[in-house]
């Protein structure tokens, strides 16, 4: 017997393949010839090269596709795995095959097949579900990392409808995992964002029900956030002034497509509450409007702050004024704009602010210098501030000014009026000069004894240098027995505001002792407590000598006087010893003896008389 395959030529359908057997009878002599029966195998052929086509086309597929196919029996062994899977796991399919499900999967992710598997046997008939059902599993890879995968798997049955294994594919999703894992990440951190934010963040669809909400309008509303989802405002029960005012708002960003920001009140659990409220078109890829986001915040605190720096702003003592910088076409600050002023700027100025509010400066004040246009367009410009004592000569007053940039183009300046304090340092620099300059002896004490101020004359009449003078107590310029004298004096003025004019004694630095004529008074501060104390001292040294000089002066004219009057009384006596000595002359002859000794006592008397003159 025999059989074989071979082609044909057909009348009218051209090559056809026929199958034939035959059987052999030449040995048989009553035959002695070949029995063949044929067949026609066409359509089988065809079908069967079709069949290696397509298993072909499977095979390309399966090879070059990124997804796995795999099939496992019954007992979970691997029968078929794709050469993707060395893509997917780093290992071929033939060392794929080889492993066990343990191998594969990771712990919790072979926990959920299993739970899966489970699921699919009815639990009273113990019937096999095998419908196709989707799975997400962390698979292992050969260097020991993971590789999540979304797994299509499909339970097959055998002849008797009985768990005969599964049939899969498995698609690499770690990229899009990630992803998720991002996206959920991203959504947590914006949710603690909005949970985190003082606004409240609402959305709207188009007919004005609330897609979202932030949980902090329970605060605002006496509303859980979840109680606003899908409804309108009027539906939550809000008033109806406050509805129309809602509703006319989102109705007018869905129909402009523009944003929109204004304010309203509301009068909720907590009070009445002032609300900034801007309103924002979202669209979707295409363009469309979609839906409206919404950010309250509450400004009612902002708006309370806002009034009392208004109070503030017409209280104030300083004076406020705000200007608009004027520029040439090469932009040079040449003159500025009065955009407001306050009272106390129009009370230190004399300038009404509906005056000259909307006027430039060389408009209300011509004589104003250059340089300080300049000084504030420094300011308006570079936005760098600055701060200044300013004499203004068209107001004959000393301002102290400081300038900053409010806005772009724009500055402001807080003017304090300090006339009067310059004025006062101007006086004292003067009394300062004086006292300086003063023969007399000067110094000003703390109320802990120390020098904090003494002219040079007190200085150089103790022997010391100004420096090491100051800031040293009191007591350097007395020695021992003078201080119980200074000491008490001190406490007297502390006490009782002064002590008169007395003569103290002091110490030069050399340890000479001298006398000086010293007042104090206590100077008090502008609360009336007590801040220091003011000496003057006049150095009395060269008093004293000319008072002794003057002492021995008076004395010796005293002994001239009573000199005199004796003289004057000898010469009254020697007057008439002389006299009557000549009338005895006159009457003696001279050449008698006695003429000669009346002309001896008439010559002593001449001498007597002489001594006088």
């Amino acid at each position: 017997m025999f059989s074989g395959e071979y082609r044909h030529i057909h009348k009218t359908r051209g090559w056809v393949h026929l199958e034939a057997v035959g059987q052999s009878f030449l040995n048989d002599p009553s035959v002695r010839g070949v029995v063949v029966s044929e067949r026609d195998i066409t359509e089988r052929k065809r079908s069967e090269a079709a069949l290696r086509k397509s298993e072909e086309l499977y095979r390309l597929l399966t090879e070059n596709m990124s997804d796995v196919i795999w099939m496992v029996d019954k007992d979970f062994n691997t029968v078929y795995v794709s050469p993707s899977v060395e893509k997917m796991r780093g290992y071929t399919a033939a060392e794929a095959m080889a492993q066990s499900v343990e191998d594969i999967m990771t712990p919790e992710s072979l926990a959920k097949m299993r739970a899966g598997l489970a699921s699919r046997f009815d639990s009273e008939t113990g019937a096999f579900n095998p419908e196709s059902r989707a799975y997400e599993m962390e698979q292992i890879r050969r260097d020991g990392s993971t590789v999540w995968t979304e797994s299509v798997v499909q339970g097959l049955v055998d002849a008797a409808g009985g768990f005969n294994g599964f049939m899969g594919v498995s698609r690499d999703i770690t990229d899009r995992k990630a992803a998720e894992a991002e996206l959920r990440e991203s959504e947590e951190k914006h949710r603690a964002l909005i949970a985190g934010l003082p606004d409240m963040v609402v959305r709207f669809d188009l007919e004005g029900r609330h897609l979202f909400a932030s949980d902090n309008v329970e605060a605002v509303a006496g509303i859980p956030a979840a109680a606003f989802m899908g409804k309108t405002h009027r539906e939550l029960g809000f008033s109806e002034e406050l509805c129309r005012y809602l509703e006319a708002s989102i109705r007018g960003v869905t129909e402009t497509g523009k944003p929109y920001e204004s304010e309203f009140s509301y009068d909720g659990p907590r009070g009445k509450r002032v609300f900034n409220w801007r309103l924002m078109p979202e669209h979707d890829g295409r363009g469309e409007l979609r839906s409206v986001l919404s950010i309250s915040r509450d400004i009612t605190e902002h708006r309370r702050l806002e009034q009392e720096y208004e109070r503030l702003f017409q209280e104030m003592l300083d004076g406020f004024a705000l200007h608009e910088i004027i520029c040439d076409e090469l932009g040079a600050p040449v003159d500025y704009r009065f955009l407001a002023v306050n009272p106390a700027f129009e009370r230190m100025t004399g300038l009404k602010g509906e005056e000259i509010v909307g006027r430039t400066v060389l408009e209300v004040l011509p004589d104003t210098e250059p340089r300080w246009i300049e000084v504030y367009g420094g300011v308006a410009l570079s936005g760098k501030p600055t701060f200044f004592e300013n004499y203004s000569a068209p107001l004959q007053k000393h301002f102290e000014v400081a300038a900053y940039r409010h806005a772009p183009g724009q500055f402001a300046c807080i003017f304090t009026d300090v006339t009067e304090r310059v004025r006062a340092e101007q006086e004292i620099r003067q009394f300062k000069t004086i006292f300086d300059t003063a023969t007399m002896g000067a110094a000003i004490i703390d109320l802990n004894g120390m020098v904090t101020y003494a002219n040079r004359s007190f200085v150089e009449s103790h022997g010391y240098a100004m420096e090491e003078v100051l800031g040293k107590s009191f007591r350097i310029f007395h020695n021992g027995e003078q201080l119980a004298v200074t000491d008490r004096l001190f406490v007297q003025v502390v006490r009782e505001g002064a002590f008169p004019a007395l003569e103290v004694g002091h110490c030069r630095k050399d340890g000479t002792v001298f006398p000086m004529l010293m007042t104090g008074t206590l100077v008090r501060d502008t609360e009336g407590r007590p801040k220091c104390i003011a000496s003057t001292a006049i150095d009395l040294s060269e008093r004293k000598v000319l008072e002794e000089e003057l002492r021995q002066a008076q004395k010796m004219e005293s002994v001239g006087r009573l000199a005199g009057g004796v003289a004057h009384d000898f010469n009254n006596m020697l007057g008439v010893i002389l006299g009557h000595a000549e009338m005895a002359m006159d009457q003696v002859d001279p050449e008698e003896p006695l003429h000669a000794d009346l002309s001896e006592i008439r010559k002593a008397a001449e001498r007597s008389a002489n001594l006088t003159r």
